[in-house]
């Protein structure tokens, strides 16, 4: 039954290195203190394993980077652990990653392709000095999923479900973090547990047909961040509960 998923799934990333490169670059920021600009080479995933495996050649230095902007979020303790630069490799299955931190805790929203310009410290992460993308506007929701655990998200959902139209939340924007799964041709994002098994799952549709999923194969995890519309749909008369997507950004995960 297509209601029901469970899944053993485990990270995966690959490594390569990358030889840097100190050149001029068109971005609209100062560049004029960067030791090694990646722009110009703008092949994220390569570059971001380069930091990841040869951390030591970096020390000391100021680089610019496009990357996306996203987050390693912890799954055990329900909240965002980190900041990171994510680079896709071309198929969009494996990730290159490196923190990030900022003076001000402000960052480029999830999902929005960045220029960032940094130091490289040797506490294993990079500090953010400026950063520009052309994604400013501010994600709305009504309902942020973000610190609610397994057991609170799947009462949620219950609720949800049973009150249907007569629930607060009907049909309410909502921000919720998961793993994307696909079953018999429909999209589902599912919260696991600490040894990969199902906790919660709910639909995902995607009434355009045009937004980009994380890549669902093999036994990678598929973490992403979902903002979408609240809603029920039924099968042989039992509902369910749905999410009509309207934005979706790939993120890292930990369970601990």
């Amino acid at each position: 039954m297509k209601k029901t998923i469970i899944m053993m799934l485990t990270a995966a990333l690959l490594l390569c290195a990358l030889v840097s490169c100190d050149s001029e670059s068109s971005s609209g920021i100062d560049l004029s203190g960067v030791d090694s600009d990646f722009t110009i080479i703008n092949n994220p995933y390569e570059t971001l394993l380069s930091f990841m495996t040869n951390p030591q050649d970096y020390q000391g230095k100021t680089i610019a980077v496009n990357a996306i902007s996203s987050v390693v979020y912890n799954f055990d303790k329900n909240r965002v652990d980190r900041h990171i630069m994510l680079g896709l490799d071309p198929t969009g299955c494996c990730n290159a990653l490196y923190e990030i931190r900022t003076d001000d805790g402000k960052y480029p929203n999830i999902g929005a392709d960045t220029t960032f310009v940094g130091n490289f410290t040797g506490d294993g992460y990079i500090h953010i000095t400026d950063f520009e993308t052309a994604d400013t506007a501010e994600r709305q929701y009504d309902i942020d999923a973000l610190f609610m655990n397994a057991s609170e998200l799947n009462s949620f959902i219950e609720k949800y479900i049973e009150q249907q139209s007569e629930s607060q939340y009907f049909e309410q924007k909502i921000r919720i973090f998961g793993h994307v799964a696909e079953a018999s041709g429909y999209k589902y994002l599912v919260g696991l547990d600490s040894n990969g098994y199902q906790t919660w799952i709910i639909e995902l549709y995607d009434p355009t047909g045009s937004l980009s999923f994380p890549v669902v194969s093999g036994n990678l995890v598929n973490p992403a961040e979902i903002i979408g519309t609240l809603s029920v749909y039924y099968e042989d008369g039992t509902p369910y509960a749905c999410i009509t997507v309207e934005h979706i950004s790939k993120v890292e995960c930990v369970f601990s």
